[in-house]
Parts: C-alpha cells; sequence; structure tokens
C-alpha cells in the first residue's frame, strides 16, 4: 500500500481581522498531506443567544471558514466544550457553514444520533474511520438538542469494534483533560490504553491548551496534547504555553502507523503561526521527551496529581461556598473570606451524590432540569 501521510492540528478559533495567517514554511507543510483535520474550538455564527455555562463563550463570524480552507484543511473535529456556546443555532450554523465550503465534519451534529456518527474516509483504497468524542460539559447533544459527541466508555468500545470491522485504520481524536497542564491523570492514560485495546491505532487528544507526552502501547500511538494551533486569549494567559502547540503527522504503510511531530507557535496578537525551526524547535521536542517518559512513572504521576489535588482544595471549597461569580471572585482575592467554610452536612451529601455511579447520573438530570428552569 502506498504511504498515507495524515495531519492532525490542535484548538483553532479563527482570528476576526482576515487576512494571512499562516507562514510559508507552514503552508507547505499543511498542503503536503493526503488527509488534514483540525479542531474547530469556536461555532461559526453571528447567534447572539448564548447558553448560561461555567468559563467564556466563543463565538467567530462565518469569515473564519477562510481560516480552514486557507491552510487547506480537509476537515475539522467538533467535539468539543465550545461548539454548543451559541445554542442550537451556532451548533447549526457552523454545520451549514462547512457543509457549504465542502468541508468534512465530526463529532457535533444536529442531536446525539448525528452527533456520535463516524467519519469514514478512503485514501489510496484504504479505509480510515476517524472518531471524535469530548468530556461532557455544557456542550453534549442529546436526542432533542444539537452539540458535541461525548465520551461514553461502552459506547465508544462498541464503536472502535464496529469500525475496526470495516477499515484498515481506527483513528480517535479525543478533546479532554485538565487545563493548563502538561500531563494527563493516570485515569485518562487508562482510557487511552482500553481504547486502544479495543481496536483503535491511534488517539489523539487536546483541550488542555498545553502540549504533552506520549507513549507507544503496544504498538498502537497514544498522545496526550495537541496544545493550541491557532486561538486568542485573554492577557494572563498571553503566555509562551499558550501560544505553543504541536502538528502531528502520522504516516500510515501496510498497517504500520509512525509519527512526527511538529511544533508551531503563535505570533504574539494571537493572529498568526508559524512552524518552529532551530534551538526553539528542538526545546520543545526534548520538553515532550521529559513529559512522555514521566508519563510512564507511575509513582512520578500520582505523585504529581496528588500535589495538585490538594492545590486545588481551596479552589473546591471556594467554589461550594459561592451563590455568585461575583462571590466567588471576592472568596479568590481576599482570603479572610474562607474561613465561612461551607458546612460538613453540604460536602457529605454532595460527596455522596457524585462518588456513585447511579447517583451521579440521576444528579445531573436533575441539576440540569433546576438550572433550565431558573434560565427561563
Amino acid at each position: 500500500m502506498n504511504n498515507i501521510k495524515l495531519l492532525f492540528a490542535g484548538d483553532l478559533i479563527p482570528p476576526d481581522t482576515g487576512g494571512a495567517v499562516y507562514s510559508d514554511s507552514l503552508l507547505k507543510l499543511l498542503r503536503d498531506k493526503d488527509f488534514s483535520i483540525v479542531n474547530l474550538e469556536t461555532p461559526l455564527t453571528d447567534s447572539t443567544h448564548k447558553i448560561s455555562k461555567t468559563g467564556r463563550n466563543f463565538k467567530a463570524s462565518s469569515q473564519g471558514i477562510s481560516v480552514i480552507k486557507d491552510g487547506f484543511f480537509d476537515a475539522v473535529a467538533l467535539a468539543n466544550n465550545h461548539i454548543r456556546d451559541f445554542n442550537d443555532e451556532g451548533v447549526n450554523d457552523t454545520l451549514k457553514i462547512i457543509r457549504d465550503n465542502q468541508i468534512l465534519s465530526v463529532g457535533a451534529g444536529e442531536n446525539y444520533d448525528d452527533a456520535s456518527q463516524p467519519l469514514r474516509i478512503n485514501i489510496k483504497g484504504t479505509n480510515i474511520s476517524i472518531l471524535n468524542y469530548c468530556e461532557r460539559e455544557f456542550n453534549i447533544a442529546s436526542k432533542a438538542r444539537a452539540g458535541a459527541n461525548p465520551f461514553n466508555i461502552i459506547n465508544t468500545y462498541y464503536q472502535i469494534k464496529e469500525e475496526k470491522s470495516i477499515s484498515e485504520y481506527v483513528i480517535i481524536i479525543y478533546h479532554g483533560g485538565t487545563e493548563y497542564f502538561y500531563y494527563p491523570t493516570p485515569e485518562l492514560i487508562e482510557k487511552f490504553k482500553f481504547m486502544a485495546d479495543a481496536g483503535a491505532d491511534s488517539i489523539i487528544s487536546h483541550h488542555t491548551h498545553r502540549y504533552s507526552g506520549m507513549i507507544n502501547y503496544n504498538g498502537k500511538l497514544l498522545f496526550f496534547g495537541l496544545g493550541n494551533f491557532l486561538a486568542h486569549s485573554i492577557s494572563k494567559f498571553s503566555l509562551s504555553e499558550w501560544r505553543t502547540g504541536l502538528v502531528i503527522k502520522l504516516a500510515l504503510n501496510s498497517g504500520v502507523v509512525k509519527y512526527e511531530l511538529l511544533p508551531i507557535k503563535m505570533s504574539d496578537d494571537f493572529k498568526k503561526v508559524d512552524l518552529l525551526e532551530g534551538d526553539e524547535k528542538f526545546r520543545v521536542l526534548n520538553h515532550i521527551d521529559e513529559i512522555s517518559e514521566n508519563i510512564q512513572n507511575k509513582n512520578f504521576l500520582e505523585e504529581f496529581w496528588m500535589k495538585q489535588d490538594l492545590l486545588n482544595t481551596k479552589k473546591t471549597l471556594d467554589l461550594l461556598g459561592s451563590n455568585s461569580r461575583l462571590e466567588y471572585r471576592l472568596r479568590k482575592y481576599l482570603p479572610f473570606l474562607s474561613r465561612f467554610r461551607v458546612s460538613g452536612y453540604r460536602l457529605i451529601n454532595l460527596m455522596g451524590l457524585i462518588q456513585n455511579d447511579s447517583n451521579r447520573q440521576r444528579l445531573i438530570g436533575s441539576l440540569e432540569k433546576i438550572l433550565w428552569s431558573n434560565i427561563r
């Protein structure tokens, strides 16, 4: 079989200024492929009906499609935590713009059945299935709601099996992990290994806004973070870490998957992106090697996340003890307010609802009904 070149890029929020965003060297790379896909981390819409959620609501105008086309991307991944930021209208506007411009998509739809469909492509006589999942936030599709394809370990297992029966290669694009960290959690690594055991040939992740490491697990390539591709930021994230990411090139040949990591970096104003070269490129690649080595060190990873859990305790208590965003910010910046602690009664009941699997599902359903009734 002929060598097949696939490119995978991280989070994209098209800038609203228009004009050229890619350097010549990056454009040369983006042209040299058989298929490429980028994570579109925003709806393309003019809707003003944003949903209520934690975090910011993103959107870009319909002109954002030009950034995708100018980068020679064949498809967009849409299973992410922002695709539903402007309700059904935002999702459906995005899908229409993408289809009207002959761009393929995977990971979102007008309802759950639509959102969960795989992207099946045939390149040089080889069948390839791409599956796109995201972790659950305020973004997911349902039977009657447009949105993203949620990760469910059971559904994913059977879908991988089905796709592996008809395609030589099954590649998963996963949107999840803990934001602003270079390391995956031990639980995420277990999920990726499980999906590989089920038949996935490679798994590629984004969402954390940091590049991460990778492991070769029984011949299956597991990548734990691409970082950003091109995405604006608020000032506190105007850092080198936010602006640096990866494009991954997979080479498929006779059942074997090989890879190349290609570091990229955004300009200071988040409006252009370029390939890294020279010392800066090697610094990133060396850092990725270090991260990859630590990912495979179970003791290191467990200690790392144990420390993060301890550091996160105050934030958790401040969130649980606050009745508004303003109160949370006051608690965050005025430490003396933290003496007004969350009651033990509330905490123990919350633990009971969350740690039990069946209770957790009921809790989510109840909270969703309460949230929407309060909004209306």
